[in-house]
């Protein structure tokens, strides 16, 4: 809700040096700010994805890489990260659309991961609607985003860390 609640995943996902793909759909109110995703340890490298008044914030071991948010306004959008450990390309997409793609460093810290605050401290909690979370130990292309992003996973697909439908309603 953007006050206290965030979801955490298990300590088993190690994302370390191995390529990786985030993907989710997200509805955010227009001014909504904060975290929407961290993992790592403060002292041995951290990622976070961050949203501000109207720039997408990705830091990874303390390198940012932002752009404008080319969607900030209420309506659901699909979002995806990547990075590959061979090409070491950064790639993030909104919907359809390339928001940027750069070279970064793979990630080095280990721990679980955070949705809606941030890893290390009790702060930054980010209010947004999130439905279809999926965590891969793969790099996707901009063609296996686009073709999957409206099916249903079965939790078994090659790569896959973690799927959360969130569809189960309120409660």
């Amino acid at each position: 809700n953007g006050v206290a609640d965030y979801i955490i995943t298990p300590d088993g996902i190690n994302l370390a040096g191995n390529s990786y793909a985030f993907e989710f759909w997200m509805q955010k109110p227009d001014a909504s700010q904060g975290t929407l995703m961290s993992f790592g340890n403060e002292n041995l490298g951290t990622f976070s994805w961050n949203f501000t008044a109207d720039e997408v914030v990705v830091t990874i071991n303390d390198e940012v890489f932002s752009a404008l948010n080319p969607v900030n306004d209420a309506h659901w959008h699909h979002w995806a990260l990547t990075w590959s450990n061979t090409s070491q390309s950064l790639a993030l997409y909104a919907d359809d659309q390339l928001v940027f793609e750069q070279t970064a460093p793979a990630l080095t810290g280990t721990g679980p991961l955070y949705f809606g605050k941030r890893n290390y401290t009790d702060d930054n909690h980010f209010h947004a609607r999130l439905h279809d979370i999926r965590v891969w130990r793969k790099a996707l292309t901009f063609s296996e985003i686009i073709g999957q992003m409206s099916n249903a996973l079965t939790g078994n697909e090659m790569g896959l860390l973690g799927y959360w439908p969130v569809d189960e309603g309120k409660g």
